[in-house]
């Protein structure tokens, strides 16, 4: 067996550990991997050579295929979270009217919005966001948050 087939069943073996799960941490392996077949495909180096060639290549493509992988499929985060999750605070939004409705957008998600008295907010007004009861958010006007 040449030593390029063997570098090239490593890179398989490396792709196919993928599948537990590793966020493409072992396919970047499988990468590196195959960068070092196909250089031993043009010239055998040492060893030593292969294995520091292997290395490079995993430093420069794990970085890259894990920020790959965070940003095609684990979605859009929120970086902030809404009010009440995780000890997030308060966030200062403008009311909506979408047809008969009013409420706020957060997060680009549209919530239905009421004062803390109960009452609805006018369209326009500056609110704070101080939290949720159901999908609904209850909001203070800017005086009102003020005092709370």
């Amino acid at each position: 067996m040449a030593v390029w087939q063997i570098w090239l069943l490593l890179a398989i073996v490396l792709a196919t550990l993928e599948l537990t799960g590793a966020h493409f941490i072992m396919l970047a392996m499988a990468a590196s991997a195959l960068v070092v077949a196909l250089v031993t495909l043009l010239g055998v180096p040492s060893l030593t050579a292969q294995v520091l060639i292997f290395m490079g290549a995993a430093l420069v493509l794990t970085p890259g295929f894990v920020i790959w992988f965070r940003r095609h499929f684990q979605g859009r985060q929120s970086r902030t979270g809404l009010v009440g999750e995780s000890g997030y605070g308060e966030r200062t939004v403008e009311v909506e009217k979408h047809g008969h409705r009013i409420g706020v957008a957060l997060e680009g998600n549209w919530f239905p919005a009421r004062l803390k008295n109960g009452d609805s907010p006018e369209p326009g007004e500056r609110v704070r966001v101080i939290g949720f009861k159901g999908i609904t958010a209850i909001v203070a006007t800017e005086a009102e948050g003020d005092q709370s």
